[in-house]
């Protein structure tokens, strides 16, 4: 241990390196971190969308707009930030939430041009490292939706920054108040990613230990004060029983722990299927992430500037290092994510600070060698000649690093801005007001999925859209006080939803499969995309197709993929389209041609032959089959093609081996039943109880 704290000491004595310098802040370095944040958000501003946007968007607007409790662990401090900048005179509720992402956002590229001065960084090389991590590609997509995430690497910096500058002036003692308030913040926000920055901060405070000591009480108590003020508000706000609250009321200490702690969301971060092939294919993700997503020239200069810090700024290299692991590898060791297209997309804003680091090791890099030109184009000449041909010189690398850093620069904003323009993105939107339009006044909806509740949760309680209808999740989340509150399992849901029936109230889903599950004694109304319980009606079923249908699913299909969750949210249309599809295929010869048309269609991929065949198994229509036969081929030609993830695929080879089944090669349809289990081996994979069923025959 003792050579250990020696280590560091020598280490944070190194801090003058030959290279980085760090100068004292003056006021034009508070002008340019103006600037960097005000250009990032002006690079920011017509890639804003006005109307709802996917992942949690709905719900955190929701939250802000009604002052509720967003999903664990609350996030008080975004919550009343969000409610607060919502009351701002913006065209729309959608429009304030992501405009305070681009703000939070573009500060955050502020505060990181002030690290990078910190380090030693010139001026002009800081300021440009600072845009490049402003137009990152994952970094962009936070700072445009209702998202915690621009906040988190937000005072992630700002701590930087304020351990940079106290490391040098430790006896500031407002910076280490500042500091304990932003710890504070930090815990009343996305305390888990921030706590896995804290071991890279405390490194760069090591040398300046003494100091924290000397305060730990008032620093202890600052930062816990803080934090508590936030999360005591969220408690008693619960407890007021807002229209949005992801649990409930917060009963207790029990209850705000587990709240805290994220107990009953841990299952979003952890797959029963995923294993360690999963975890280094992440790693081998994150790697290319962190060393091409700011092209390749920011990959090479990254690693300069990481040997670069290592010999000038031990102790400084040391503490980001530990910022980057943490928030990468270390992270992902934490996790258990599929790797697929679909959970790479939840995972990829979460290590967003560690693109921060590598900006400044950019950037690093970039000053190492323009210091390392300069001194070799010096060496050697007299004075007169040194300072012409000097000038030559720096001019001229100039120019070509300038040229380098613009085309770089043209290239990551450019292709990052067509992946992350939102502007257009219109979807949630129109299909609230597609379903408004199929529903009677007083009926019910049944949400299901995290794209449904969203996109309801926004257009009932902040943009309302329908006349008199109630809706509650499934599972009783988000929504508070509706029917299904603490219905956590499908008896308890049967049971709200046969109570329900006993009204007389119109009572709808959007999904097809969960009506035949929850009341299996009721028949099926499909309008659309849209299905009605008929009580008592067991067997029944009426199709309605009609031009607005047909308008939705076109638009559908033609959404432009720019992500994976609107990939996700395609899929899982397309499939339910793809039920009602065989129903109309076989059934109806008006609609044959148009439907036939859609599935012709090459960018619609196999999911509605896929939602198609699943239905012909599911009901064992045995005069569909020819259909299906058909159908499987082009599943087959297109499955292959298209980004998928480990449960679609499992879903193809267990509708695959249903076909083969049903046509008695039974060998056939068991080894596709194993390929299933190989590819999604997780408990919801009904191949498993597939194979035992045919075991039994």
């Amino acid at each position: 241990m003792k050579n250990m704290m020696a280590w560091f000491s020598k280490a944070a004595t190194s801090a003058g390196g030959e290279h980085l310098q760090a100068p004292a802040l003056r006021p034009m370095d508070g002008a340019l971190a103006v600037a960097v944040a005000c250009l990032c958000f002006l690079i920011y501003l017509p890639t804003l969308g006005n109307s709802l946007l996917l992942e949690d968007d709905g719900l955190f607007l929701a939250a802000g707009h009604h002052l509720g409790i967003a999903h664990p662990p609350g996030y008080p401090f975004y919550t009343l930030l969000l409610w607060a900048f919502m009351k701002l005179p913006f065209a729309t509720p959608a429009l304030a939430g992501h405009a305070l992402s681009a703000v939070l956002g573009a500060l955050g590229c502020g505060v990181l041009y002030i690290c990078g001065r910190l380090i030693g960084v010139a001026a002009g090389i800081s300021f440009g490292a600072a845009i490049f991590f402003g137009v990152q590609e994952h970094v962009w997509s936070q700072a445009i939706r209702t998202e915690v995430y621009s906040l988190n690497y937000l005072l992630i910096f700002a701590l930087l920054a304020l351990a940079l500058y106290v490391q040098k002036q430790p006896q500031a003692r407002a910076y280490w108040f500042m500091g304990a308030g932003l710890v504070g913040l930090s815990m009343a926000h996305h305390w888990p990613l921030f706590v896995l920055a804290v071991p890279g901060i405390c490194v760069l405070l090591w040398p300046v230990r003494h100091v924290a000591f000397r305060h730990i009480l008032s620093l202890a108590l600052i930062s816990l004060g803080t934090a508590a003020l936030f999360y005591g508000w969220m408690v008693w706000r619960s407890l007021a029983l807002p229209p949005i609250s992801f649990s409930g009321p917060i009963e207790g200490v029990g209850e705000l722990w587990s709240y805290f702690m994220r107990e009953d969301f841990a299952g979003v971060d952890n797959s029963e299927s995923a294993g360690w092939r999963d975890r280094l294919k992440y790693y081998g993700w994150f790697l290319g992430e962190s060393f091409m997503s700011f092209t390749p020239l920011g990959g090479v200069l990254s690693l300069l500037g990481i040997w670069a810090l290592t010999q000038s700024h031990r102790l400084i290299s040391i503490a980001l290092l530990c910022i980057w692991f943490s928030q990468g590898f270390f992270l992902l060791m934490l996790l258990n994510f599929d790797f697929d297209v679909y959970n790479v997309g939840i995972f990829r804003p979460y290590p967003l600070a560690a693109y921060g680091i590598q900006a400044l090791w950019i950037a690093v890099g970039a000053h190492w060698a323009l210091q390392k030109w300069q001194a070799h184009q010096a060496r050697g000449q007299g004075q007169e000649q040194e300072q012409e041909q000097g000038k030559a010189s720096i001019w001229a690398l100039g120019g070509a690093v300038a040229i380098c850093v613009l085309a770089a620069f043209s290239f990551l904003a450019f292709k990052n801005y067509r992946l992350n323009d939102q502007s257009t993105f219109t979807f949630p939107r129109d299909f609230a007001t597609y379903v408004s339009g199929k529903l009677d006044p007083g009926g019910f909806l049944l949400l299901n999925g995290d794209f449904a509740t969203a996109t309801f949760s926004y257009h009932e309680f902040v943009e309302p859209q329908f006349d008199r209808v109630e809706f509650s999740n499934l599972l009783g989340l988000v929504i508070a006080g509706s029917a299904f509150e603490n219905a956590r399992n499908e008896e308890r849901q049967r049971r709200v939803l046969g109570s329900l029936l006993e009204t007389g109230r119109p009572v709808y889903t959007l999904s097809i499969s969960s009506a035949s599950t929850l009341c299996p004694t009721c028949g099926l109304q499909i309008d659309g995309f849209v299905t009605r319980l008929v009580p008592d009606a067991a067997g029944s079923l009426t199709v309605t197709w009609g031009p607005e249908d047909e308008a939705m699913v076109a638009q559908i299909i033609d959404m432009k993929r720019t992500d994976s969750w609107v990939a996700e949210v395609q899929k899982n249309w397309l499939l339910a389209y793809g039920r009602i599809a065989s129903y109309l295929l076989i059934n109806s010869d008006e609609k044959r041609e148009e439907t036939q048309r859609h599935l012709d269609k090459a960018q619609a991929g196999p999911w509605i032959q896929l939602g198609a065949v699943r239905r012909v198994l599911e009901d064992w229509d045995l005069t569909a089959l020819p259909d299906a036969r058909n159908w499987m081929r082009q599943i087959d030609a297109r499955m292959f093609l298209e980004p998928r993830t480990k449960e679609s695929l499992a879903i193809y080879y267990n509708q695959r081996g249903g076909l083969l089944f049903i046509q008695g090669q039974q060998d056939e349809a068991r080894q596709s039943f194993i390929k299933s289990l190989e590819v999604w081996d997780h408990p919801d994979n009904e191949a498993r109880i597939l194979l035992e069923q045919m075991q039994n025959l």
